[in-house]
């Protein structure tokens, strides 16, 4: 069965200042100041610790907590709140580290509406919507692209049965020279797409994607025939300018829901969702090589996620989210507040083993 998501999202750019950039027309800069606490992360030693440089403390991890946006350095001392109206999910820092998108709820007499991508500044000063409200699309980050200047982000389709798609998002709001030769390469691999929206560019539908540490080759699933018809997305990678595009693994009744390519090795972190004829259900946490195979599954899971696993920097660790199993709202966009009740986050090794919780009532961590 096909599961209806809301995971929306991000994208920002290298400026300085924010309000002399140039930022798509849709949403007025909107400024504002950050916010301390309530919530307290626990002071539970974190690998790397160390201390924030000079007066400005440094969010090492970014998570949600109630519906909004926080930062915690990896000592857990110092904790920031960026957003204070509880409609907000899945924060990812740009490659700078100065930036943070991540998805907001629209509600429309009450009820949830569309989920559009914002950014904010980790000083929590500025924010701006990236793309424009459309009642039943939920737009979520998947991942900056290299130069820090757009993101490819997920779109789901409210109370349908058609997929999700990838697409890509220009913090100027054009498409760039790049998104082309990805259409080009989605053409002759036999993606299917539909014609680019105002605001956002439709490359294939698809859920993740994941770039190399050198920026030169990006993994991503995609699909050449119709969801509806066929539940699944498959994994593949090719040059960032559309190069040696080929297909990895088949993805029969399943689909990698986020993708985390190793800082520093030849593998990747996987959340995945799968949901076999005449079996069980079944979701998790996988390493997985860069042809696309298997290496081990580190972690059950109940529910995959379109955020909450990422590599530490040094790639020594990994932090994820636990969700209750009988939490099914993660996959239907009801009040993005109630996610994080339902979650914990957790540490464990590369290995997968030494797991341990960082906190309850927090989710979709993303290391900086």
């Amino acid at each position: 069965m096909i599961r209806r998501a809301i995971w929306l999202v991000l994208a920002f750019m290298a400026f300085a200042p924010v309000h002399a950039q140039v930022f798509p027309e849709y949403g007025a800069i909107i400024k504002h100041g950050a916010k301390p606490g309530p919530f307290r992360f626990p002071t539970v030693p974190m690998p790397q610790a160390r201390q924030p440089a000079g007066k400005e403390p440094i969010g090492d991890i970014a998570f949600v907590h109630r519906g909004d946006i926080y930062t915690v350095t990896l000592d857990g001392k110092y904790v920031r709140r960026l957003t204070t109206d509880g409609r907000n999910a899945f924060p990812i820092w740009s490659p700078n580290g100065r930036y943070i998108a991540f998805s907001k709820a629209v509600l429309a007499k009450g009820e949830f509406s569309s989920a559009v991508l914002y950014i904010i500044t980790t000083d929590g000063k500025y924010s701006r919507a990236l793309t424009k409200s459309q009642t039943g699309r939920a737009v979520y980050p998947a991942a900056w692209l290299p130069d820090g200047k757009g993101l490819v982000v997920g779109i789901h389709w409210l109370d349908s049965d058609v997929g999700p798609e990838l697409r890509v998002v220009m913090l100027d709001g054009k498409p760039s020279a790049m998104y082309q030769k990805w259409r080009k390469a989605g053409d002759k691999a036999g993606f299917l797409h539909e014609p680019a929206s105002r605001d956002l560019y439709e490359f294939t539908p698809g859920q993740a994607a994941a770039f190399s540490p050198d920026g030169k080759n990006v993994m991503l699933t995609a699909s050449t025939e119709q969801f509806v018809d066929s539940p699944r997305l498959d994994l593949y990678r090719m040059g960032i300018d559309g190069s040696q595009i080929r297909r990895l693994s088949l993805m029969p009744r399943g689909w990698i829901k986020c993708l985390r390519w190793h800082p520093k090795s030849p593998k990747v972190l996987t959340a995945e969702e799968h949901h076999p004829e005449g079996a069980e259900d079944y979701a998790g946490i996988w390493l997985r090589s860069l042809d696309g195979k298997i290496l081990k599954k580190l972690e059950d899971a109940p529910t995959a996620s379109v955020s909450g696993i990422d590599w530490s920097p040094a790639g020594d660790h990994i932090i994820f989210q636990r969700m209750d199993a009988g939490y099914r709202n993660l996959q239907y966009p009801g009040i993005f507040a109630e996610m994080s009740s339902h979650s914990s986050i957790w540490v464990m090794k590369a290995d997968g083993s030494g797991k341990y919780k960082l906190a309850d009532d927090a989710c979709h961590p993303n290391w900086r």
